[in-house]
């Protein structure tokens, strides 16, 4: 028997979401960690922040745990799980529904025809089903949609389509599965849903950003680094290791912060990016990617969803705990949430389309044409509406995440996302909710593909 003791294996994790934080936790037992994270904070695309002088904590990122049950695997959410762990202690800091019960509707036009409008979409949609049944090959959405219409004898010149209560409806589907009606297939858009944890979706009230942070715990936490920019991985040479290049921001130097570049040599690597940075091709990979690697990463889709939160000197909503607005141009500032029962605080989540438009315009004329439909929908408001504090998020221009979440395309099948997922010579391994085919674009799928790149590492030890 040797009594020299065989030396752990290290593993890089690129990435300290929830994706690299799931193989964190699978692998720290049994590897040597350094987890690079090129922001200087964890948690990826959950982010929660402090509003207004009270503090309140409100994702800029991620919202709601998905399902309070079982999927149909008997399995519950692991979410759910770690925030009955982390706060059992505190019930009124979990899992629960955001800040008052009633809800409402306000309309650029069309109100009064409600019910009317809402049964004609609700028709369409039924024939988008059954159009896509029949169809030979797939299509946008949007084309099944209109093909719909055509066998229903509506037109999409109708004034009812153009209404902002069908627009509400429309952005409705886009804002649930982050792409643009034009953009998603008509065949694969609800593709993972058969998977999804039963009962009501929960709100995070202590912020979802806290709760996938939780799992770095101390051991974890001293293997990240912040601020190191991963931009190169060679592998596939002599030497069967995998080397990893980073620029590293030193911000703690008396000149402002000087800029270095770093190189670890590795046994394996988890890459545990977002859909949108591998197509930004950011990082670069030597020898390339092979190839039908390359075609799954540029045929999937990197949705959007943007927030705007904002801290009022006081409330103007009564007891309303959320409303729609239908504006003719879709998406508009369309779901607005109050977290708070007895806070001024409001969230707007803007769908893609106008997600996009809106990264575009300042924080002034971002807030301008947010309280603008504030007016509208609360008139006799108009001249009290007072923001003290305002926030935004801007995924697609933040370069850590080029999105929010993945989709699937017209023209694309799901099976793209196993074939990001399959490691490269044992070597390099892939997680994120890109790469996991039936929890794709949510939380817990990018926790649990963490998971499973983690246990595809040990299985080889």
């Amino acid at each position: 028997m040797s009594c020299c003791q065989q030396p752990r294996p290290l593993v890089v994790i690129v990435g300290c979401g929830a994706a690299g934080l799931g193989a964190a936790k699978t692998l720290k037992d049994n590897c040597d960690l350094i987890i690079l994270e090129g922001r200087d904070r964890i948690g990826g695309r959950t982010h929660t922040i402090e509003c207004g002088n009270k503090h309140i904590p409100i994702d800029l990122g991620a919202s709601w745990v998905e399902g309070n049950g079982r999927n149909k695997h008997g399995k519950i959410n692991p979410m759910t799980l770690q925030a009955k762990k982390l706060w059992r202690s505190k019930p009124d800091s979990g899992l629960g529904s955001n800040g008052g019960s009633r809800r409402s509707s306000f309309y650029e036009d069309g109100s009064g025809q409600e019910k009317r409008i809402m049964k004609r979409y609700q028709a369409i949609e039924n024939e988008i089903r059954n159009v896509t049944k029949k169809a030979t090959e797939d299509m946008s959405l949007e084309d099944a949609r209109i093909l719909a219409m055509e066998k229903l004898g509506y037109s999409i010149d109708d004034e009812e389509e153009r209404c902002g209560i069908m627009e509400s409806l429309l952005s409705g589907t886009e804002a649930y599965f982050g792409g643009g009606r034009a953009q998603m297939s008509a065949f694969w858009y609800e593709a993972g849903e058969e998977n999804c944890y039963k009962g009501r979706d929960m709100w995070v009230q202590n912020g979802y950003g806290t709760l996938v942070s939780s799992f770095a715990t101390e051991d974890i936490m001293s293997q990240v680094r912040l601020n190191h920019v991963v931009t190169r991985i060679t592998y596939q040479d002599e030497s069967n290791k995998v080397n990893v290049f980073a620029r590293y921001n030193n911000t703690t130097t008396n000149d402002g912060g000087s800029e270095h570049e770093i190189s670890i040599q590795c046994d394996a690597i988890v890459v545990a990016l977002p859909i949108g940075v591998l197509q930004s091709k950011s990082v670069e990979f030597i020898p390339p990617l092979p190839e039908q690697k390359q075609d799954a990463i540029c045929g999937l889709g990197s949705g959007l969803m943007n927030k705007v939160i904002m801290v009022f000197e006081k409330r103007f909503w009564g007891n309303l705990g959320g409303w729609i607005y239908g504006s003719r141009t879709r998406g508009k500032f369309r779901l607005w949430i109050a977290p708070e029962k007895n806070e001024p605080v409001l969230v707007c989540l803007l769908p893609p389309d106008y997600a996009k438009l809106s990264e575009d315009l300042t924080d002034e004329e971002l807030q301008s044409e947010a309280i603008s439909v504030l007016r509208t929908c609360f008139p006799s408001y108009s001249n009290s509406i007072r923001v003290t504090h305002f926030y935004r998020s801007q995924w697609w221009n933040d370069p850590f995440s080029r999105g929010t979440w993945t989709y699937i395309p017209a023209g694309s099948h799901p099976s793209m996302i196993d074939k990001i997922a399959e490691p490269i010579n044992n070597r390099i391994f892939f997680a994120g909710e890109c790469t996991n085919r039936s929890d794709f674009s949510t939380v817990h799928g990018a926790f649990d593909s963490g998971k499973r790149a983690g246990e595809e590492i040990l299985a080889l030890l």
